[in-house]
């Protein structure tokens, strides 16, 4: 990843682009894809995603 850095940290409030309505926690970037947890739902899966599947959540 060279000259270029993650647009998203680790705790970011983002969400999915085809899915704006659902808040996602960003727990980690690793090889080119961001781990992501669904906000107030401790039983959903992790969701994986590339930073251009991604933008920043505004209610």
């Amino acid at each position: 990843m060279i000259g270029k850095t993650k647009r998203y940290n680790d705790g970011d409030r983002v969400c999915a682009v085809i899915r704006p309505q659902v808040p996602l926690t960003v727990r980690i970037y690793a090889n080119k894809v961001y781990y992501c947890n669904v906000e107030g739902d401790d039983k959903a899966k992790e969701q994986v995603y590339f930073e251009r599947e991604l933008k920043l959540y505004v209610k």
